[in-house]
């Protein structure tokens, strides 16, 4: 959205891979002196820093305020990251234009998937967006910081003739307000704010919990970005590698990977997009993921698929860097006793937990000391054993249905056709006559339910 007097105002949604490629594309095709984030300024100094390290993921905290903390994420799939990465690339002036005092924002309704930027544009999508948060905040909080905001704008269009300028769906609507209000060039700011910041690596076992996307996705785009050349892909396809790649480099045994044909996983992705459906969606949570992962692969392909998605490539050249972990609302800082309760700004949505049963395999030990603990006089349950049995009862129940339609098979002399094949002991018993003998077989009425194998432990040694 452009106000016309130097201002390019970009709504936006936090972890949204959509938005930061659209960032990355104005500031490819237009040329802007500076740019301008809604983050609160407090922030600025070490954020710029830690976007510098990318693609290694941070974590700027500020300090604490009684028991509690808030935390950014460089999350490479954000829209305004991106905006300062594109600000530091072309020598631009970033501008740290949010409310200066910390709160807890209130979460977003939930929004139309991103998926449906590649049919309507982005637009279309920002508007359907903004027609689906509306104006429900109206917090003393949330009007300070629109009034805040939009007096930083009208000071920074003193000194710059394009700006950049990023504002959250939460706020947009009231900053529009704003700047055609008196008020706002009556608005004096308050005191610079005395809050430290802190920054620290992020435990890469806890990105789940501070991305907006799964952590391998946020390893895709980050990878699409450090290409040049590379085709925009969406998150529906980077899905489907999430199952490619799984099924060709984590598994160990060849048989597993036979097992999982492409047809199979084709099957798995049709059953995804039918649960996706369900809730109504278009792109699947990461439930959803491991539980089609599951009906296709078992447990043993569902924990290859939790264990892929929550991977991200990027890793601190120095393990031993101390990182923090981070969890829904606390995070453990390196060195301190017990975690500490903290606010994402980066987070729109709210999380909850939700139960999924998968058993991992068990570990090489734990086969080695099996093997030898087994005891063959019991029951149990053994790989090799086990495929043979299911074999001989496969076997076994083709073999009853053979014998179900024995006697129900007709035999005529050969006229037209063959039918199931010819009857070579009726045509043999009629040779003299020189004709050939054909047999119908109807299909069976029953079936075999249950096959009860007895073993004779009397005579094992056979």
């Amino acid at each position: 959205m452009e106000t016309g007097n130097g201002l390019t105002l970009v709504p936006y949604s936090h972890g949204r891979p959509a938005f930061a490629r659209h960032v990355r594309d104005l500031c490819s095709s237009r040329s802007f002196d500076a740019v301008a984030v809604d983050l609160p300024e407090p922030f600025a100094e070490d954020l710029v820093s830690a976007v510098d390290n990318l693609p290694i993921i941070s974590a700027v905290l500020a300090n604490r305020y009684g028991s509690q903390a808030y935390f950014i994420p460089t999350d490479p799939c954000d829209p305004t990251i991106e905006a300062i990465r594109q600000g530091r690339q072309k020598r631009l002036p970033v501008h740290h234009i949010g409310d200066p005092a910390l709160y807890e924002p209130a979460p977003l309704p939930p929004l139309p998937d991103e998926h449906a930027i590649s049919r309507i544009g982005f637009d279309a999508y920002a508007a359907l967006c903004l027609h689906a948060v509306g104006n429900q905040e109206t917090s003393p909080e949330t009007l300070r910081t629109a009034r805040h905001i939009a007096s930083r704008l009208l000071g920074l269009r003193l000194s710059h003739k394009a700006i950049l300028v990023l504002i959250h769906f939460r706020r947009f609507a009231q900053v529009i307000r704003c700047l055609g209000q008196e008020q706002t060039y009556n608005y004096s700011p308050p005191a610079r704010s005395t809050v430290t910041t802190e920054t620290y690596p992020i435990n890469p076992d806890h990105l789940y919990f501070v991305l907006g996307e799964l952590p391998f996705i946020a390893g895709k785009c980050e990878a699409e970005r450090q290409d040049v050349f590379a085709e925009p892909q969406s998150i529906v396809d980077m899905i489907k590698d999430l199952f490619r790649e799984t099924r060709d480099h984590y598994f160990d045994s060849h048989d597993d990977v036979v097992t999982l044909s492409p047809t199979r996983v084709q099957a798995g992705l049709t059953f995804l997009r039918n649960l996706t459906l369900i809730d109504k969606r278009f792109i699947p949570s990461l439930f959803d993921i491991v539980a089609a992962a599951k009906g296709i692969g078992g447990n043993a392909y569902a924990v290859r698929i939790l264990k892929s998605a929550k991977y991200y490539p990027y890793l601190p050249f120095e393990m031993d860097t101390p990182t923090v972990g981070a969890g829904i609302d606390k995070v453990q800082l390196p060195g301190a006793g017990s975690p500490l309760r903290a606010v994402n700004l980066f987070r729109d949505t709210s999380m909850m937990w939700r139960t999924l049963s998968i058993k991992p395999d068990p570990s090489e030990l734990r086969k080695k000391k099996y093997r030898f603990a087994w005891n063959p006089q019991g029951m149990c349950s053994h790989i090799p054993e086990d495929r043979r049995i299911e074999a001989f009862n496969a076997h076994v129940r083709q073999k009853s249905l053979r014998i179900l339609c024995e006697d129900l098979v007709k035999t005529e002399r050969f006229t037209s056709s063959v039918k199931d094949g010819i009857d070579i002991r009726e045509t043999l018993r009629n040779w003299y006559t020189g004709d050939i003998f054909i047999k119908e077989i109807p299909p069976s009425r029953g079936a075999i339910d249950t096959v009860v194998i007895i073993f004779d432990d009397a005579h094992d040694e056979r």
